[in-house]
């Protein structure tokens, strides 16, 4: 499962810094991760998450990778409590 997310996460290459219109779109759960292994710093991931939402709710895998990417407890606090439509 994991290296599903790695494989999901990673196909993502944009950075929160993109002035397109899609830049006030909700962040996919994978991005996250894909940021966090390139590298972004947690606050600047807390802040997109907090400014722009996700598109679902992140699963538990996802949190563990973050975590497991070196993400700080914030911000795996922030991923758990942020608003995401339901998948029904």
């Amino acid at each position: 499962m994991i290296s599903l997310v790695l494989f999901a996460a990673l196909s993502f290459p944009q950075s929160p810094g993109n002035a397109s219109a899609e830049g006030n779109a909700p962040v996919a759960p994978e991005q996250l991760l894909a940021w966090q292994l390139e590298g972004l710093a947690q606050e600047e991931i807390r802040e997109e998450v907090h400014v722009r939402g996700l598109t679902e709710f992140p699963e538990t895998a996802l949190l563990s990778a973050l975590s497991a990417a070196g993400a700080d407890g914030e911000t795996v606090r922030v991923m758990r409590a942020t608003k995401a439509p339901r998948k029904l």
